[in-house]
C-alpha cells in the first residue's frame, strides 16, 4: 500500500498488507504546521474526496465538504456532535443517546474509533453498517471506515 501526505503529497513510503491501492495520511511537517484549529483542519481534510470527521471520544471535531455533502448536513450542523447524531442512527435517539445505548456496543464505527484512539493503531476499509433514520423511514446503510490516529485524535474516514 503507498501513502501520501493528502496535503502536500509528499509520499510517505509503503507498507506492505498484499494491496496495491494508495491512501492518503498527513506527513509529519503538515501535521506541525496545523495545530488543532477548526478552519485549518477543515481545509486539510477537505483535500480528501471521501466523507472524512476528526474525531474525539465520539464526537465530531471537524468534517470536510464531502462528508457536508453525503450527509446532506451543513459543516454546523455536524461539527460538535455526537457521531450517532451525526448520521441520524436510529438508536441515538434512544433512552442514554448516542455511545450509551444497548446497541452502541456492538457499532463497528465506535469500536474502530475507540481502539484507534486506545491503540494507535490505524484501520483501513472495515466493513461497517449502520441502520439510520432517512426522509424515507429506517434504511440499513453499508460502507467502510478506516482511522488514524493524530494526537489525541482519529480521523474517519467513509468509504
Amino acid at each position: 500500500m503507498r501513502r501520501l501526505c493528502a496535503w502536500c503529497k509528499k509520499d510517505m513510503g509503503s507498507v506492505d498488507n498484499g494491496e496495491d491501492i494508495m491512501t492518503h495520511g498527513i506527513c509529519e511537517e503538515c501535521e506541525k504546521l496545523v495545530e488543532f484549529e477548526p478552519v485549518k483542519t477543515r481545509k486539510l481534510i477537505d483535500e480528501f474526496d471521501k466523507p472524512v470527521l476528526m474525531n474525539e471520544s465520539g464526537r465530531c471535531l471537524v468534517a470536510n465538504t464531502a462528508a457536508s455533502k453525503a450527509l446532506e448536513k451543513e459543516i454546523d450542523s455536524i461539527e460538535g456532535y455526537l457521531g450517532g447524531d451525526v448520521i441520524c442512527c436510529v438508536h441515538a435517539s434512544e433512552p442514554g443517546g448516542c455511545g450509551a445505548t444497548e446497541h452502541c456496543s456492538g457499532c463497528t464505527i465506535r469500536n474502530t474509533v475507540t481502539d484507534t484512539l486506545k491503540t494507535g493503531k490505524s484501520h483501513l476499509k472495515v466493513q461497517a453498517y449502520q441502520f439510520i433514520q432517512t426522509k424515507n423511514g429506517t434504511e440499513k446503510k453499508e460502507f467502510f471506515v478506516s482511522t488514524e490516529k493524530k494526537g489525541n485524535r482519529v480521523l474517519l474516514r467513509i468509504d
